[in-house]
């Protein structure tokens, strides 16, 4: 059900308004789903949050992160959203780093051959 039907369960509570913060996109989500998700005595205040660093990027380079952004804040408490780097990209990164670290040279093959060739 996820957030669409979090919606409908606070609607159907009585809930008269709620503020989704939720990464850019979320809006045409929400609009695919309008005739679905339809309360009309629900006011969604949606705060898209756009995705950082949108620049194009190497694998080699590091992420860019926009800065936190601020999405509440009242006397008791501030809400930060922050930009992150899904695990498996990190891993990927780190993975392609490695691997071009342990690869030969072609001056240790030919020393590898020179070694096996004496050796024989």
């Amino acid at each position: 059900m996820g957030l669409p039907g979090a919606l409908l369960t606070v609607s159907d509570a009585g809930k008269t308004a709620v503020k989704v913060v939720a990464p850019a996109g979320l809006r045409e989500l929400l609009a695919a789903g309008a005739a679905f998700l339809h309360r009309p005595a629900l006011a969604v205040d949606l705060c898209e949050i756009p995705a950082g660093g949108g620049a194009a990027r190497s694998s080699a380079q590091k992420p860019q992160h926009a800065p936190p952004t601020q999405v509440v804040a009242d006397r008791n408490l501030e809400i930060f959203a922050v930009s992150i780097e899904h695990a498996s990209a990190a891993h990927e990164s780190a993975a392609k780093r490695a691997k071009t670290a342990a690869a030969p040279t072609t001056s240790n093959n030919a020393a590898a051959a020179a070694a096996a060739a004496a050796a024989a």
